[in-house]
């Protein structure tokens, strides 16, 4: 085929061949630069400071507070005071609660299992 050499390339390209098939030079004076630092050029950089956080924070999810109604609130109730009637014998409780999250509107949900020591 005329006007494409052997590697598929256009007859402009051809010119080119012989420095093509040269050997990669390698300076006397200066020693090759390692990898990771040929690497590190090509790194991501950040460059709005703080905003990768300020997105992961943003995407960070919080839970709201659960309302109870009079019902959930008597079952509470409830076993509550059966932990108050069996605190001498150190059941194991499981409770679930909310503590506010500092950083933003919402709360964190919560688990603990533990001998009951007090009510």
């Amino acid at each position: 085929m005329k006007g494409v050499n052997r590697y598929g390339q256009a007859d402009k390209i051809r010119r080119y061949d012989d420095i093509l098939k040269r050997p990669h030079h390698r300076s006397l004076k200066h020693p090759s630069m390692p990898m990771l630092d040929r690497a590190a050029q090509f790194a991501p950089f950040a460059a709005l400071t703080g905003h990768g956080d300020t997105l992961k924070e943003t995407a960070r999810l919080t839970d709201r507070k659960i309302d109870l109604d009079e019902n959930e609130k008597a079952v509470i109730d409830r076993r509550l005071r059966l932990l108050r009637e069996r605190s001498g014998q150190h059941p194991h409780i499981a409770v679930t609660y909310f503590i506010p999250d500092r950083k933003k509107r919402g709360r964190r949900l919560r688990h603990s299992i533990r001998y009951n020591q007090k009510v």
